[in-house]
């Protein structure tokens, strides 16, 4: 993206390293955060196959869902992990067929497994060393399910797409990549008028459908 700024990539951040560039909007990149994951080297798409093939998930074909935008529009799918790894990794599936343009792919990003399966979790870590967590750890009753339905993994073929926005109830979250590759284009506060950001609920950050990976300076004239 023209004009972008590498983000920084460290390790071994301490919590009020992490709070001062946290609290100044300074994006970082973790280089040590999955040290000791089982997941690493565990979790492949064919080992989520064979070991939660029958798990249903959405897969959809805009991300996230923008309620100012997407209704009439949006396609919505629930398949089978084992259906969906298929059309990740290009084999014979049911998916492909409603895929309407090589731009619009299907992404599995509201698959939360840690309520009821304890055991992935002890292959990744739902807290990160150096972030002091504004939600506090709960180990039973509604407080556990509500922490472990915020704890997601995402899965999706190349050129699968995050359109800008806020998180879940405008919380500031992290993400770890096992598999892949992905890239983040992040934008400082300042610059939210700027993209012609939409409020849909008090409860919610704000979304934009500016992409700046094409940008359309007629129907965005502020970016």
């Amino acid at each position: 993206v023209a004009g972008a700024k590498p983000v920084e990539k460290l390790a071994g951040l301490s919590e009020a390293e992490m709070t001062r560039r946290f609290q100044r909007s300074m994006p970082v990149v973790l280089t040590d955060s999955q040290e000791g994951w089982p997941a690493k080297s565990k979790w492949t798409f064919e080992w989520l196959a064979k070991h939660y093939g029958d798990e249903e998930m959405m897969v959809s074909d805009l991300a996230p869902f923008f309620k100012h935008s997407d209704r009439g529009i949006i396609q919505t799918a629930k398949v089978s992990m084992r259906e969906y790894v298929r059309y990740v990794l290009g084999q014979p599936n049911g998916v492909r067929a409603l895929q309407t343009s090589d731009d619009r792919v299907f992404y599995g990003n509201g698959w939360a497994p840690f309520c009821d399966h304890d055991g992935l979790l002890a292959d990744v870590s739902d807290r990160l060393y150096c972030v002091e967590d504004s939600i506090p750890r709960v180990d039973e009753g509604q407080g556990r399910q509500f922490n472990r339905s915020l704890t997601k993994v995402f899965l999706g073929p190349a050129g699968t797409v995050s359109r800008l926005h806020h998180d879940t109830y405008a919380t500031h979250v992290w993400l770890s990549q096992i598999r892949g590759r992905k890239q983040f284009i992040v934008y400082a506060p300042e610059d939210t008028e700027h993209l012609h950001g939409v409020q849909d609920d008090e409860a919610d950050g704000r979304t934009s459908l500016f992409d700046p990976s094409r940008p359309d300076f007629e129907a965005f004239p502020k970016a």
